[in-house]
């Protein structure tokens, strides 16, 4: 199991499909290992969120808070549009983050580290801390990779 922890914006689901969990954490193995054992209260372990579709790694937690917030607004439809795009079959990624072993080509993770600019290799933990590659974006960006206009809720509308 990979024990370094890293900074990442994250999706959980129960089934491709089903219903969407968007969060942020500063050690992504340890908080999906919190969900897939309901060791939290609330809305991921209510509807039983454990499988992690989606995850993209940050240097600054302000990031990763943005690209949550930021995908927190979208429609439903580009979030699963982000998720097919790099887990078509919505497989559950933790399996990659607690045995990296398996990673192969043509894995579920293979697009995940493509965008992150990193060689697939099947090896030891050191792999995984070099997703903390991501970047910020920008409220118009599109899953599809087209900017869409996006108009954003007020400060203090997003203060809920």
């Amino acid at each position: 199991m990979i024990q370094e922890p890293f900074i990442a914006t994250y999706v959980i689901t129960n089934r491709p499909h089903g219903t969407l969990y968007i969060g942020v954490t500063n050690h992504l193995v340890r908080r999906i290992g919190e969900h897939r054992e309901g060791r939290t209260p609330g809305f991921a372990r209510r509807y039983g969120l454990k499988r992690l579709v989606w995850f993209q790694a940050f240097e600054l937690m302000t990031n990763a808070i943005h690209r949550e917030k930021l995908m927190k607004e979208w429609p439903r439809q580009w979030k699963i549009n982000l998720i097919e795009r790099e887990n078509p079959n919505w497989d559950d990624l933790w399996t990659g983050l607690a045995d990296p072993a398996p990673l192969v080509k043509g894995g579920a993770l293979e697009s995940l580290f493509k965008r992150e600019g990193l060689e697939l290799e099947a090896r030891s933990s050191a792999v995984i801390p070099g997703l903390v590659l991501g970047t910020a974006v920008s409220a118009g960006d599109d899953p599809a990779g087209e900017a869409l206009p996006v108009t954003l809720p007020s400060e203090s509308q997003s203060r809920r």
